[in-house]
């Protein structure tokens, strides 16, 4: 659980980062990022 806490501090920051990606692609990043380790954490 710490991992995936981790990830999505990181998925964020990088959000933050670039001002100049639209907020959309950074929701479906962080949609495909939270699916892909909700995959891992309850396989």
């Amino acid at each position: 659980m710490e991992k995936f806490a981790n990830k999505l501090k990181t998925l964020i920051y990088s959000c933050k980062q670039t001002h100049d990606t639209p907020i959309s692609t950074h929701l479906l990043m962080f949609g495909d990022t939270y699916f892909m380790l909700q995959e891992h954490l309850f396989d």
